[in-house]
């Protein structure tokens, strides 16, 4: 047994490792520059660990506003009396549950949360952060999102979003 040997059984070793290892989702950060006035905005991003079209919770500052946007990925079940106003149940670490309300995106995905702000004390402690959401013609589907880490980007939002 040769050098090669050892390297095909150490490389087959770190892949089975990587394959292995438990999916861990994490914070994806991306300030944006618009080239027509200079602004930044800012985006962080968190996927549910399932598959690449797995719901996604993102923060975005866009010239100091802060939006908070659970996108499902899927066409979202529009059947509430108030279609505009779309709601999904949120359930931060150990706290109980609470339905959430906020205005649909075009293409009915996306969920712009209300009053974002009033979410960011509890988003910034949690460590996990369950939604429950309802795809078109489907069962309701609870969506899982590892948060931890959060505020290892407290500088990016105090920077870019008026907190």
């Amino acid at each position: 047994m040769g050098p090669d040997h050892h390297r095909r059984q150490l490389i087959a070793a770190i892949v089975l490792a990587c394959i292995a290892a438990p999916a861990s989702a994490i914070w994806v950060a991306d300030v944006k520059t618009s080239p027509m006035d200079g602004k930044k905005t800012l985006l962080l991003r968190v996927q549910a660990p399932k598959t690449s079209r797995s719901p996604t919770l993102t923060i975005q500052c866009e010239r100091g506003i802060l939006e908070l946007v659970f996108n499902a990925r899927t066409v979202l079940d529009q059947t509430t009396a108030d279609q505009e106003r779309p709601s999904i149940r949120m359930k931060y670490d150990d706290a109980p549950a609470r339905r959430v309300f906020g205005n649909r995106s075009t293409d009915y995905q996306a969920v712009f949360i209300e009053a974002p702000i009033l979410h960011m004390p509890a988003l910034l402690k949690a460590k996990r952060v369950l939604v429950e959401f309802t795809p078109l013609m489907k069962s309701q589907i609870i969506a899982d999102f590892d948060v931890a880490g959060l505020r290892d980007y407290s500088d990016l939002l105090k920077q870019h979003c008026r907190l």
